[in-house]
């Protein structure tokens, strides 16, 4: 009501003034006065009209964006009022939705709005817009993960707009890849989301009778009429409906046991079979040992029990021996195990399939690992410890740059939280605790230099309340209370 009447009222006062000064004009001087006076007053209605009225919005939203203008987008968005709270990551995020539109990627548009999003602290618009920025030159894997941040950005504050612009991509993202699970979860999140996107959860919703009862199919037929891009939807539609609805979730079935394969059969001898398995799990794609992790466990194993054997140890003696070399027996038997160590560690990171889990899985009575395996355990501990301090290195380097664009420190930091999830996951708990001191001092140094120094809080913040969920799953007390500070004071 304000917003309406303030314009309203500037008008009328400047009418009132043009007509109160016209017969007192008598010299020159008041001329000046009187139309430098009008001309104020129409200026404060013109922008009170475009600005607080809501006139500037709109013509960036139904004028600029539709007809792919992103130099204009960016000017009438920054000084809308509903981007207020981050003018020039508003005006870019238009600016980028308005690049969408355009059948031709034009290199100085792009360029330009990349000096804009440097030149200014992220927040979660600015964060949306590099993501947005990201998708349009087909980078839809980092695009992915800025949107993902740019809602962890907002977990502790009400949902703004750009969240929701992108939940919106994220849930188009989801439903091209055919990540229904992902969608769901979408959908469950505080969010406004958009018509579309609605749609889309409730596809989700139905396909796979999560959040029972599971949208009618009325409820469907709504949701699809109300959303856009009816021809391109229609099929989404029809596979939904012919998914019957689920009134109540029962327990899920256990799963089928996998299929038999059919496996050569294999050597009785130790050494022929131990590398007859050997083989089998090198040619093995990984999402084929990921679903049977028992073939991996069954080369450990193998492996494992010749060298308790001592067979290796007998044969290359005797053949140090036939050779005139006993003095390298030794050492031609340990390059040998450290090859096949090095083969298991390296076949263990590919599937993404800890050597534990493995050998639980060929032998749930005996899943204490041997020699050998206990080698290969070793050298791929070795090799996550040694990537992940590169990349806390890298992460220190950060704060000695104080040009460092904002974007490229979420990506170091980014960097280094996949590589830690990726070890966390081959080295369990154990590896967690044992990086998670340094990790710990340098992403918190690194969280509090870009809210202090760069007053990036948008990205700060997501990092503290990493460290609080990694400090309470590896139970240090310590970090627990100071990174419950940061994320206490951070969030307020």
């Amino acid at each position: 009501m304000t917003r309406c009447a303030a314009p309203a009222l500037l008008l009328l006062l400047a009418l009132v003034a043009h007509d109160a000064a016209a017969p007192q004009i008598n010299g020159r001087a008041d001329l000046v006065v009187a139309i430098l006076f009008t001309l104020f007053l129409w200026a404060a209605t013109l922008y009170t009209l475009l600005v607080q009225g809501g006139l500037t919005w709109t013509l960036t939203r139904w004028f600029a964006v539709p007809l792919g203008l992103p130099i204009t987008a960016y000017h009438l968005g920054r000084h809308a009022a509903r981007w207020r709270h981050d003018p020039h990551g508003g005006g870019a995020l238009m600016a980028v939705l308005a690049l969408h539109r355009r059948p031709e990627r034009e290199p100085a548009v792009a360029e330009r709005l990349q000096t804009w999003l440097a030149a200014n602290p992220l927040k979660t618009a600015g964060l949306v817009a590099n993501g947005l920025r990201y998708a349009l030159h087909g980078e839809r894997d980092l695009a992915r993960d800025l949107l993902q941040a740019a809602l962890t950005a907002e977990a502790d504050r009400p949902s703004t707009l750009a969240a929701t612009y992108a939940a919106d991509w994220l849930c188009a993202d989801a439903a091209a890849r055919g990540a229904w699970d992902e969608l769901i979860d979408l959908g469950a999140r505080p969010i406004a989301t958009s018509r579309g996107a609605a749609f889309l959860i409730a596809v989700a919703r139905r396909l796979l009778g999560r959040g029972a009862p599971s949208p009618t199919d009325a409820g469907l037929r709504l949701a699809w009429w109300l959303a856009p891009r009816h021809s391109l939807t229609r099929p989404l539609l029809l596979r939904a409906l012919a998914q019957p609805r689920v009134l109540h979730r029962s327990p899920a079935p256990p799963p089928p046991p996998p299929p038999p394969h059919e496996d050569p059969p294999l050597p009785q001898d130790p050494l022929p079979r131990a590398l007859a398995l050997h083989a089998r799990v090198l040619l093995a794609a990984p999402l084929a040992l990921r679903l049977q992790p028992a073939r991996l466990g069954d080369a450990c194993r193998a492996w494992d029990d010749l060298h308790r054997s001592g067979l290796i140890h007998q044969l290359t003696a005797e053949r140090a021996l036939h050779l005139g070399v006993s003095a390298r027996a030794e050492a031609v038997q340990d390059a040998f195990f450290a090859e096949v160590a090095a083969d298991l560690a390296a076949i263990s990171e590919r599937a993404a399939l800890p050597l534990p889990q493995a050998l639980a899985a060929a032998d749930p009575a005996e899943p204490t690992p041997g020699a050998i395996t206990e080698r290969a355990i070793a050298q791929l501990r070795s090799r996550l410890l040694t990537e992940l301090e590169a990349a806390i290195d890298a992460l220190d380097a950060c704060a000695a740059r104080p040009a460092l664009p904002a974007l490229d420190a979420w990506r170091e930091w980014e960097r280094l939280r996949q590589l830690h999830h990726r070890a966390a996951a081959l080295g369990g708990t154990a590896l967690r605790q044992l990086v998670f001191p340094g990790l710990h001092r340098s992403a918190c140094n690194f969280a509090v230099w870009l809210w202090n120094e760069r007053k990036e809080h948008a990205i700060a913040a997501p990092i503290f309340r990493w460290l609080l969920a990694e400090a309470e799953h590896v139970g240090d007390e310590a970090a627990i209370t100071l990174q419950r500070k940061n994320v206490g004071v951070k969030a307020s």
